[in-house]
């Protein structure tokens, strides 16, 4: 049985709760956060692991995602204070 792709959406939609594009794209930027916080890769390897093809497309949709660019997301999160047990 062949699914047109408004047939495959709508599924989509009731079985995880969201439209595909929007889950993929959250998927995308759920990895990309953690790889910004626990790697050291260029954010073109990062872009290019999670599914971009430019750095200005992956910047402009994590911006978009998180209301900072990937530089500065990852420059904070290597510089937030650890919390201490006083």
């Amino acid at each position: 049985m062949a699914w047109s792709r408004s047939a495959f959406a709508q599924r989509f939609k009731q079985k995880v709760g969201r439209p595909p594009l929007d889950y993929l794209a959250h998927w995308r930027m759920f990895r990309a956060e953690g790889m910004l916080q626990h790697s050291d890769q260029a954010l073109t390897a990062i872009a290019e692991t999670v599914g971009y093809a430019s750095d200005a497309a992956f910047n402009k949709a994590f911006k978009r995602w998180s209301g900072t660019t990937p530089g500065v997301y990852r420059r904070q999160s290597k510089t937030a204070p650890a919390t201490a047990d006083a």
